[in-house]
């Protein structure tokens, strides 16, 4: 047991006679586990935990001052800590003072601070390029648990992520959305459910960027006060429509770089967007937003090259007006457009005090262009756009709680429309009202009419008064019913607890944290984040909605209905094993 510091900061650990030449000595020092060593003359004390999988360096063999670890053979040295067989994860040593009643520990030789949190920086980037989630998991708890800002690790892996081109099809804003998202959904959790959230998060980010090429760096275009930002805005509209990457790229690079206002350059990126009906199924809005979002968080600094990143999303991409089930609908979109653009269709500056539940219940159940009436004349009754996108979010919500699981591998077909109607709407809320964003607003409620088919055959919702498959009233009894839904699977009970324990009144913190922690529990990839970001979103927004509950209802039975798959969480459990002082094998010396 450690003793009391004898004032010089140093803490007696032991008596001398305790370790022998060439033996060792188990103590405990300020909660961890340190394994002194005596060789010769000199007393050496480090961690005696393996970094690799926590075995107990104790029971290693000693060579040279080298201590080799029995398990996987990884080499440490005494004097500083320093591996031999990974050059990022090397073992905290410690000062040590022997006097004549005992031996005293003092302060870490890593410093305690920067030179830390380098350490732990280097292991996860080692972790990113690995494509290792127990190695991106020890890299975070470790950096995490001694003090390091989650903000600090975010904004590492998204420097670390702009630097490479990333796999699939988004690039590596597959991964960067997902970051964002679990960074602001992470303010829900706390302890361990928190650094879960986050490890999750990074994960995503390695599956883009593993094995990923070095990005080609597009620079603005200098020298940038010859930039005109108006005529950039033309290129950068024109570049867009001619699906030329590369001068979106430069465009968005210089108007970054130019520091000119977040909500000017957004604008101009939506009105890149909206030339052409809901590009991509609405990615791009997704991507877009979450940039901007993720800049909020990590700092501006990095938006010439964020910004830039966003250019295929910008440019490529399937178009809805040269698919035929839009045929119908391409026409009058592009009037509509011209409308908006010219303000004779103009939506109000303040909300007008439209029912936007109701509004939003007529998009979701609108016959063929009924949908596009009713936008019409909410405006005439002076809806505002945030309005409208409100409404229109409550109609996507609809299509997700309602979702007929018979329609078992149409899920992307809703969740892509969630996620870009809470992107709209979000760039509404953060930037101001923008034609281009409205414009977006019809082309996602006709996007929420094609899919009626996913709520065939109907979906009965839970009601205040008819719990259903629930007949508890008790808030921690209906979280524990949320909890085991989501753990077995069960669709309906899941939602169903949602829904009681919103339309009771319970608390929300309790709820989002009990929710999220169970989520966060399963892999995700980047739509499943996504989406549970939207339907937090949304609940929020919609307080004092009689309806708010709607988005989480939906995305609990979306969440329960997924395949489970906990890689990510059992690497993370080992990880925060090793944190605490604890040994994944053996119990350390007895």
């Amino acid at each position: 047991m450690t003793k009391p510091a004898n004032g010089n900061g140093f803490t007696k650990v032991c008596a001398s006679a305790d370790v022998g030449d060439g033996a060792f000595k188990l103590v405990r020092h300020r909660g961890a586990p340190v394994a002194l060593f005596r060789q010769g003359e000199k007393l050496y004390a480090i961690d005696n935990r393996c970094p690799h999988m926590g075995f107990p360096l104790c029971k290693g063999e000693v060579h040279e001052g080298i201590v080799v670890c029995p398990w996987h053979h990884w080499k440490f040295d005494l004097a500083t800590g320093g591996c031999f067989s990974a050059g990022e994860y090397d073992v905290t040593a410690y000062e040590v003072k022997e006097e004549a009643d005992g031996v005293f520990l003092g302060e870490a030789l890593d410093g305690g601070g920067e030179r830390l949190f380098l350490r732990h920086e280097g292991a996860l980037r080692e972790g990113l390029k690995a494509g290792d989630p127990f190695q991106i998991a020890k890299a975070a708890a470790t950096y995490l648990k001694a003090g390091g800002e989650s903000k600090r690790l975010v904004r590492f892996a998204a420097e670390r992520a702009l630097e490479l081109d990333g796999n699939g099809p988004g690039g590596v804003w597959g991964g960067l959305t997902s970051l964002a998202n679990a960074a602001h959904l992470s303010k829900y959790l706390d302890g361990e459910a928190r650094t879960l959230a986050l490890v999750q998060a990074l994960v995503e980010v390695s599956n883009v960027i593993s094995g990923a090429s070095p990005r080609r760096p597009v620079r603005p275009l200098e020298p940038l006060e010859r930039n005109d930002p108006q005529r950039l805005r033309r290129l950068l509209l024109n570049f867009a429509d001619k699906r030329t990457s590369i001068g979106v790229e430069r465009c968005l690079a210089t108007l970054a770089a130019r520091q000119l206002p977040p909500e000017t350059i957004a604008h101009w990126s939506y009105e890149a967007i909206a030339q052409h009906l809901y590009p991509s199924t609405g990615h791009p809005h997704d991507f877009l937003f979450r940039a901007f979002d993720l800049l909020d968080q990590v700092g501006w600094d990095l938006a010439p090259t964020a910004l830039g990143t966003l250019a295929p999303q910008l440019a490529d991409g399937a178009r809805a007006e040269e698919r035929d089930n839009w045929t119908p609908y391409v026409e009058r979109l592009f009037v509509t457009r011209k409308r908006l653009q010219s303000g004779e269709l103009k939506p109000a500056e303040n909300p007008g005090g439209i029912d936007m539940h109701a509004l939003g219940v007529r998009l979701a159940e609108s016959v063929k262009h009924e949908v596009l009436d009713a936008l019409d004349e909410a405006l005439a009754k002076g809806a505002s756009a945030a309005e409208l996108s409100r409404a229109l979010n409550v109609g996507w919500a609809l299509r997700l709680a309602r979702y007929a699981l018979v329609n078992e591998t149409d899920w992307d077909q809703v969740f892509h429309g969630v996620i870009a109607a809470d992107s709209i709407d979000q760039a509404i809320r953060r930037f101001g009202p923008h034609p281009a964003l409205a414009a977006s607003v019809y082309d996602s409620a006709v996007a929420l009419y094609l899919t009626q088919s996913l709520n065939i055959p109907k979906v009965t919702l839970p009601e205040k008064d008819k719990p259903g498959l629930l007949a508890v009233d008790d808030p921690k009894a209906l979280l524990a019913a949320l909890e085991n839904a989501l753990e077995l699977r069960r669709p309906e009970l899941a939602g169903a607890a949602v829904a009681h324990y919103c339309l009771r009144g319970y608390p929300d913190a309790e709820l989002l944290r009990a929710m999220l922690g169970a989520m966060f529990r399963d892999n995700g990839d980047f739509h499943t984040f996504q989406t549970i970001r939207a339907c937090v979103n949304q609940f929020e927004a919609l307080k004092g909605d009689a309806y708010r509950h709607l988005p989480l209802v939906g995305v609990a039975r979306m969440f329960a209905a997924q395949r489970m798959q906990r890689e990510v969480l059992m690497s993370t459990q080992f990880a925060l094993k090793l944190s605490r002082g604890e040994y994944l094998a053996g119990d350390g010396e007895q």
